[in-house]
């Protein structure tokens, strides 16, 4: 599985606002924007390439980056609205593909009262008749991408719960879930300390019982018994996650969930105030 690069111990206000990509993940800044629920434009520079991505209230409504900007006006020329929205969703993919793999440069992210009507010479307005696309649904399937491009062979030789969550955080957390012998990787999407959403290729039946295991930046390991409680289609085109719900969570792990959402929302707070 991918490792995504990891946020600082302590930020600082001015980096969630602005800051260098080699000091502060770009991925990190994303998750903290989805949270806060910002509505503005993050802007993104380097010396080889640039990019826009446009939020209202957290969702992504598109984005233009240096290779991304015909498509963005493709899109926006669609008359049709489903296909106008099929165009944006590959477009703001590959726009957020293109400035995630960068490691140096900076960013900067501009609130906004309103939602902004133009990027790159291209009218917006079109975007906003349809519904902004969840920032963690666009992370979770790049996520998925890098890691099963991580996961073939190379080229040139052989392969070698409840529903009643807390507020819970766009975060992608990679995890493992052991049943008896098998053991499950996927992805957290959403977690409280009651609970979590499991995202994977694979993944377990309702009503058993295994032991999950995950990182929690700042925190370490996280070790509890988990039971699926439920399981459902979490998108049109049929993909699936379970609810994992934490019965017999020791205090030890609570207190590491909460210390990690606290931080997150510290973040998200200092984001409000700053801006």
């Amino acid at each position: 599985m991918r490792q995504w690069a990891r946020l600082p111990p302590n930020p600082s206000k001015s980096m969630i606002v602005s800051g260098k990509l080699e000091n502060v993940p770009l991925l990190d800044v994303l998750q903290v924007l989805a949270y806060s629920k910002q509505t503005g434009a993050l802007f993104v520079e380097s010396p080889d390439t640039s990019g826009t991505i446009i939020f209202v209230k957290g969702a992504i409504v598109c984005g233009e980056s240096s290779s991304t900007r015909l498509l963005l006006a493709k899109a926006a020329r669609e008359v049709e609205p489903q296909s106008r929205r099929a165009f944006r969703r590959v477009q703001a993919m590959a726009c957020l593909t293109e400035i995630l793999s960068l490691r140096k440069g900076t960013f900067r992210f501009s609130k906004h009262e309103t939602p902004q009507s133009e990027l790159a010479g291209v009218d917006l307005r079109p975007f906003y008749a349809s519904t902004p696309i969840p920032t963690a649904e666009l992370l979770l399937v790049l996520a998925t991408m890098v890691d099963k491009k991580d996961d073939a062979p190379p080229q040139d030789g052989p392969a070698v719960h409840d529903r009643a969550h807390v507020r819970y955080t766009p975060t992608l957390i990679e995890a493992q879930i052991s049943m008896g012998s098998s053991s499950l990787s996927g992805y957290l999407t959403n977690l409280s300390v009651g609970g979590a959403y499991f995202r994977g290729d694979a993944l377990p039946e309702v009503d058993r019982v295994g032991a999950l295991r995950f990182e929690l930046r700042g925190e370490g390991t996280v070790s509890t018994e988990a039971r699926v409680a439920w399981a459902r289609a979490e998108s049109t085109a049929g993909e699936r996650g379970v609810g994992l719900a934490f019965d017999s969570i020791p205090e030890s792990e609570k207190k590491k969930i909460r210390a990690y959402l606290d931080h997150l929302r510290e973040l998200a707070s200092e984001m409000e105030t700053t801006l």
